[in-house]
Parts: structure tokens; C-alpha cells; sequence
């Protein structure tokens, strides 16, 4: 057995083969974070996203980055979900990756 490569690959070469292009992708808690990095790596990849945060300032950054969609929504409660799906579906005619990345901490002392 050999050892692993330790040759870095780039995020495009990474995504190449996946089957990705064209696939429709929502990407929650985008603005930032892990959210932000899979919804770059799946434009990257060729997929089309939608990217969701509550944070429009970063949606937009990542807009001009990534050329993302974006929706500003509060996905808490569960009407704001249906409404967000059923936006991304209709913009595309389905929706084939879905990411929940986004999270609220809270902390307690």
C-alpha cells in the first residue's frame, strides 16, 4: 500500500467528475463558515447555487465571489423554509443538493 499524496489540489480540480455541473444546490447559513465554503466549492464544481443567510451583507460578497444566488431569509421557523424552497425550485425547476449549514449558538454561562 502507498502513502497518501500530499499534493494539494485546487477547489475547481476538486470538483471535476463529480457530476456536479448543472445540479441545482441550496446552501444554508452561507454567509459564512462551512456554509460559505460548500456553496463556493459547489459553484466552483458547476453547480448552480442558492445561497440562504439571515446575514444579507455577506450573501452579497459571496454573490460577487462566487456569482451565487442569494436569499436573505430567517430559515427558524418552518414557513420561511417552504417559502425558500419553493422560490429556489421555481427559479430552476427542481432542486437536486440541499446543505443545511446554518446554525444559531448560543452561549450559556
Amino acid at each position: 500500500m502507498s502513502a497518501p499524496s500530499s499534493t494539494s489540489i485546487a477547489p475547481a480540480e476538486a470538483g471535476e467528475g463529480l457530476g456536479l455541473a448543472g445540479r441545482v444546490a441550496l446552501v444554508t447559513g452561507a454567509a459564512r463558515g462551512i456554509g460559505r465554503a460548500t456553496a463556493r466549492l459547489l459553484a466552483e464544481a458547476g453547480a448552480r447555487v442558492s445561497a440562504v443567510d439571515v446575514e444579507a451583507g455577506g450573501l452579497a460578497t459571496l454573490a460577487a465571489e462566487a456569482g451565487c444566488a442569494t436569499v436573505a431569509a430567517d430559515l427558524s421557523g418552518p414557513d420561511a423554509c417552504a417559502r425558500v424552497v419553493a422560490e429556489v425550485a421555481g427559479r430552476h425547476g427542481r432542486l437536486d443538493i440541499l446543505v443545511n449549514a446554518a446554525a444559531i449558538l448560543r452561549r450559556v454561562a
